[in-house]
């Protein structure tokens, strides 16, 4: 193809279907909400059709722009209302004037097709957005620094990554349901016991917590060395158990690592004391059933350090189409993840990172658990509170739920046996659907992992 059929190319469109979605609205009003659920303005190619699709949303909106436009908004979104809205907005002979909106509302369109024009609009939308990307990928390909550079071309494929996943998030439609259906849908989760939270697997801890709920950010906080892996390692587990798919990030331990602690939790066998001295009895049966079980639940785990948001969102569209549509997401832990853009101050890159995140878990429509360190000069002594959460505040500000695991210091000098169960506490700092301060108690067995409430 030469440099001249390339200029005569016209980016994908469809004006028909365009002209089909606003006869359609035009015929019957109660068309818009059906198309608003699949459009936004931007995604018609025609600078007029965009223009007449904002004026009737600011028409639904009560927003006609004067006084004449806004009286006729009781009167419905016709060819007159929209003219005043236009005219308003200096913008009626752009786009034909009164005569080509009469054209439309003569059209054949058939206002129960609204949802087929619409999607065919926005899926020549969703291709121009593709073709834009690629023309300016390619451009920059050819912008590489002279001086051969790996993190370059992983920042730009990074970039691209995210870029798409962005793209192809326009394929999915989530539709709001009305009041009614909302509220009704609400009671009767209630009445019929239906959980649609994520729980912890842990009985008495699910009873004081709501659990991880959709679109929730929720941060697991403790000192060093205090089990919040060997604790999110649990939650995966009983989580996969219950049936939610679940995806395990680690940015500190390799994959193999993070399965050996899976294994030794599952069998309750102290793996690091077999490797030195092998298998007492019952042990490699309790492991070898512990592979098999973990092989088949619905659980990844995956070793990315240095991971970044746009990172995370990529992996999760990568693991939902290999595992199905994911329920829970773990990272482990916040603190070593990197923000989408380098700052000079580590807590602005911090709070940018917990911001994507919370956006994340609403886009993915998931809750994210996070890990986190509590800050070195938290007085160990007391149970932890919010103002102890390190590298930012805005971990604090966004988290829907923020729980601690805290223990108690021994008594006197008694020094505590690595073969002990520990008494430990499980307390809600935080909670979006519930009461805070709740503290659950729980023994902890560091030896193999696991825990067991008391």
């Amino acid at each position: 193809m030469n440099e001249d059929d390339i200029l005569k190319r016209v980016p994908p469109q469809n004006l028909e279907a365009e002209q089909g979605v606003l006869g359609s609205i035009l015929l019957n009003n109660e068309a818009l909400q059906y198309a608003h659920e699949i459009l936004a303005p931007e995604d018609f190619y025609q600078e007029s059709h965009r223009e007449i699709f904002k004026a009737m949303l600011l028409l639904s909106e009560g927003k006609g722009g004067d006084p004449d436009a806004r009286r006729s908004v009781k009167d419905g979104i016709d060819a007159i209302t929209i003219t005043n809205v236009l005219r308003s907005r200096g913008v009626l002979e752009q786009i034909g004037g009164p005569a080509y909106l009469a054209q439309l509302s003569s059209s054949e369109a058939t206002w129960r097709e609204v949802q087929r024009y619409a999607r065919i609009v926005r899926e020549k939308a969703i291709l121009r957005q593709l073709g834009s990307f690629a023309t300016d990928l390619a451009s920059q390909t050819y912008e590489a620094p002279h001086n051969w550079s790996p993190e370059w071309t992983e920042e730009l494929i990074a970039v691209a990554e995210y870029e798409i996943a962005r793209i192809a998030s326009r394929q999915i439609a989530h539709p709001e349901p009305s009041k009614a259906t909302a509220l009704a849908t609400a009671l009767w989760k209630i009445e019929h016991g239906q959980e649609d939270s994520v729980l912890t697997g842990f009985a008495p801890l699910d009873q004081s917590f709501g659990g991880f709920n959709v679109g929730h950010l929720t941060v697991l906080a403790a000192r060093p060395s205090k089990g919040k892996t060997a604790f999110a390692t649990n939650i995966a587990i009983n989580a996969a158990k219950a049936g939610s798919a679940v995806a395990f990030f680690t940015l500190e331990m390799t994959a193999e690592e993070m399965w050996l602690r899976a294994l030794g939790c599952e069998g309750q066998v102290d793996l690091f004391s077999a490797r030195r001295r092998g298998y007492k009895y019952g042990e490699k049966e309790r492991i070898e059933a512990a592979r098999v079980t973990l092989e088949s639940l619905p659980l990844q785990m995956l070793y990315r350090p240095s991971m970044r948001p746009r990172d995370l969102r990529v992996e999760c569209r990568r693991l939902a189409r290999a595992m199905g549509p994911l329920k829970l997401i773990i990272v482990d832990y916040f603190n070593l993840m990197r923000g989408d853009r380098r700052e000079k101050d580590r807590w602005r890159e911090m709070q940018e990172a917990v911001l994507a995140l919370k956006e994340l878990a609403g886009e993915l429509g998931l809750p994210i658990l996070l890990l986190s360190q509590l800050n070195r000069d938290t007085d160990e002594s007391a149970p932890p509170a919010l103002s102890n959460l390190r590298d930012t505040g805005a971990t604090e500000e966004h988290a829907s739920n923020v729980l601690f695991i805290w223990q108690r210091p021994p008594k006197g000098d008694a020094p505590m046996t690595y073969n002990d169960w520990e008494d430990i506490e499980v307390i809600i700092g935080k909670q979006r659907n519930g009461p805070a301060g709740l503290r659950v108690p729980m023994q902890f067995a560091k030896k193999w992992g696991g825990f067991v409430a008391r």
